[in-house]
């Protein structure tokens, strides 16, 4: 198991980091690559391409080996300026959108809906 700082040097290093679930989800997985710097290659999912755009990230089209393999070798052969510029928006991305303080009033807000949603179902609140 890697801790946070171990984590973020592998990110930093990375030419691009995949996730690719079939399942619609943002991952914090996918938050940590881009404040590292990371070009992340995603699946076209819709809360990705809600929340995220094709300027920041690569969506993947089509999910095969094939194609996957396109997107990759499309990352790798960027330049280093161009890597430079897109590490650098990515990192002002999560900065701007997706800092802890404006998200986790959010999720507190989810929560309460939730509890608040079972306790009118008869379920019990501890």
């Amino acid at each position: 198991r890697l801790d946070a700082l171990e984590m973020a040097a592998l990110y930093s290093r990375a030419d691009a980091v995949l996730s690719i679930p079939e399942r619609d989800l943002l991952a914090l997985t996918i938050l940590e690559a881009l404040a590292c710097g990371a070009a992340p290659i995603l699946s076209a999912l819709p809360i990705l391409q809600r929340e995220l755009s094709a300027a920041d990230v690569l969506f993947l089209d089509e999910r095969t080996p094939a194609r996957l393999a396109e997107q990759v070798r499309a990352v790798v052969a960027r330049s280093p300026e161009t890597r430079a510029e897109q590490a650098a928006r990515n990192r002002a991305l999560v900065c701007a959108r997706f800092d802890w303080t404006r998200q986790a009033p959010r999720i507190e807000e989810v929560y309460d809906l939730a509890r608040r949603r079972h306790a009118v179902r008869g379920g019990t609140s501890r």
